[in-house]
C-alpha cells in the first residue's frame, strides 16, 4: 500500500512538474497595410512540426507548448510569409503584421 501512496504521489508531482514546464503562445496576425485581423493565417512551429489557423479575429492559440526557443513561419495567400524565432513562455499576446505582395501581371496583347 505504501508503494502504491508513493508511486501515486510522484506520479501527481511529474505532471505538475511537466505542466508547468509547457505555456500556452497565443498569435495575432494582422496585415500592415490597414491593420485588420487576418482570418485564415497559417502559423507553423517548425520544431515542433505543429501549425494552427488564424480564427476570424486573426487570432491562434496554441497549448502546451514547452519552453524553449522556437523558429515559426507565418503566411497567407496574397501576403509576405514571415520567418521569425520567439521565447516561450510568453505573458501576452503576440503580434505580426503581414505585408501585402505587390502583384504585378504581365501585360495581355490582343490580336484581330
Amino acid at each position: 500500500m505504501r508503494t502504491y501512496i508513493t508511486s501515486f504521489m510522484l506520479g501527481i508531482l511529474l505532471g505538475v512538474s511537466s505542466y508547468a514546464q509547457s505555456s500556452e503562445v497565443r498569435i495575432k496576425v494582422v496585415s500592415t497595410s490597414d491593420k485588420e485581423p487576418l482570418f485564415g493565417a497559417t502559423v507553423y512551429f517548425v520544431a515542433l512540426e505543429k501549425g494552427e489557423v488564424t480564427n476570424m479575429d486573426g487570432i491562434v492559440n496554441f497549448f502546451n507548448i514547452p519552453e524553449g526557443t522556437y523558429s515559426i513561419i507565418i503566411s497567407y495567400l496574397g501576403y509576405h510569409t514571415i520567418k521569425t524565432t520567439i521565447q516561450t513562455p510568453v505573458k501576452e499576446a503576440l503580434i505580426f503584421s503581414l505585408e501585402p505582395k505587390e502583384n504585378e501581371l504581365e501585360a495581355i496583347v490582343l490580336q484581330s
